[in-house]
């Protein structure tokens, strides 16, 4: 598989989630990497992945509105 790019990496699991289901509701293939501590869950990111030519869409998706 080529060279993923990292499109977020947050500690705020809500985020994560909703990202993740952003991403596949417009079918965009991804990654995910959970290094959160399991037992503390104050430690550690959640973090996408997506290839080099879905980046920039998938960005643009999931970056927050403020209007």
């Amino acid at each position: 598989m080529p060279d993923l790019v990292c499109i977020l990496n947050t500690s705020d699991q809500f985020f994560f989630e909703i990202c993740r289901s952003i991403l596949m509701n417009n079918d965009i293939e991804f990654k995910e990497k959970n290094t959160v501590d399991s037992m503390y869950q104050n430690f550690g990111s959640y973090s996408l992945y997506v290839l080099p030519l879905n980046a920039e869409i998938a960005k643009q998706l999931i970056e927050p509105k403020h209007e």
